[in-house]
């Protein structure tokens, strides 16, 4: 019976992903009259999406995170992506995203390797990409020291590694900034980085219901990862426990700073979606089809009511 509902069907299937590209193309379709965003944008913004996506298979079957499925988490990204039309247009948190993904990927292959230092500076390199574009994630640095402890690949070397990893990407900045005599281009992101909005405030109705739909997703399946991570390998539960940690560290970040909601919800969906997804692929039984099937009905919803107010 277990492989026969709907959340066996979905999970297992070959064209998830493909409907799941589908949907997102529809949800934007149904948006597009009542955005001010050009076709460019509209669409440029989803093409950067399917990159992540397809980062994120990679991810999977470079370190087995979903073993079943390799693709799903990366259906339940684009979905997730989808839930608030006035974020469909190209923002920089999309490009955020798509570093974070590619930090994740080199953070994840220094576990006991006796390269960590060039991983973990690589690593950095791409968080620092996304520091170009959303400043504020400088300050999600440290996390990765830690996840590199946990995963045994944090020395001095790949310490201070990490950092000129970092840097990489501002140097290049300042030598362009420096040429062409524009060195605000350079200091702009630093001065970013002390901005600070005002507490609970900048953020809809729509918006903090998106975060309330992601937050016991997030809830749900941060749980069964703590709780039955001793199933997986090492490094894997290594892995998934420090998505869990990006988790609690972004969701803190857009409530203490809602101005930062549009620039760090996609990295926000990336660490869902593999932790949702390894949810629902290794759990069976009538309860997970339940609350599968509650999970795409209230996403369903919750993107009607997002269209609702916009419109």
């Amino acid at each position: 019976m277990a492989e026969r509902n709907l959340q066996y069907r979905v999970t297992s299937g070959r064209y998830t992903l493909p409907a799941a590209l589908l949907v997102a193309a529809l949800c934007r379709l149904a948006a597009q009259s009542e955005l001010s965003v050009p076709a460019w944008g509209l669409w440029g913004g989803l093409l950067v999406h399917i990159l992540t996506a397809g980062l994120l298979i990679g991810l999977n079957n470079a370190y087995g995170l979903i073993r079943q499925r390799a693709s799903f988490q990366s259906a339940v990204y684009l979905l997730l992506v989808s839930l608030c039309p006035d974020l469909y247009g190209l923002r920089v948190g999309h490009v955020a995203g798509l570093a974070v993904t590619g930090s994740l990927f080199f953070l994840f292959r220094g576990y006991r390797s006796p390269s960590a230092s060039v991983d973990l500076f690589l690593s950095a390199a791409c968080l620092g990409v996304g520091c170009l574009v959303v400043p504020s994630l400088v300050f999600f640095l440290p996390l990765y020291w830690i996840g590199a402890y946990t995963l045994q690949a944090l020395t001095a070397r790949s310490f201070f590694g990490s950092l000129l990893g970092w840097m990489f990407p501002f140097w290049f900045l300042l030598g362009h900034a420096w040429f062409y005599g524009e060195m605000e281009l350079f200091t702009a992101p630093f001065k970013e980085m002390a901005e600070f909005t005002p507490l609970f405030q900048g953020l809809g109705y729509g918006r903090w219901g998106t975060i309330g739909y992601l937050f016991l997703l997030f809830l749900v399946a941060g749980s069964h990862t703590l709780l039955h991570g001793l199933e997986e390998k090492i490094r894997t539960r290594c892995c998934l426990r420090f998505l869990v940690l990006l988790g609690i560290c972004l969701f803190v970040t857009i409530i203490l700073q809602p101005g930062l909601y549009a620039d760090l919800l996609p990295a926000l969906a990336v660490c869902i979606s593999i932790l949702a997804g390894h949810l629902f692929v290794w759990t069976r039984g009538r309860a997970a089809n339940v609350f599968f099937i509650i999970a795409l009905l209230a996403g369903f919803v919750l993107y009607l009511v997002n269209l609702w107010m916009l419109f």
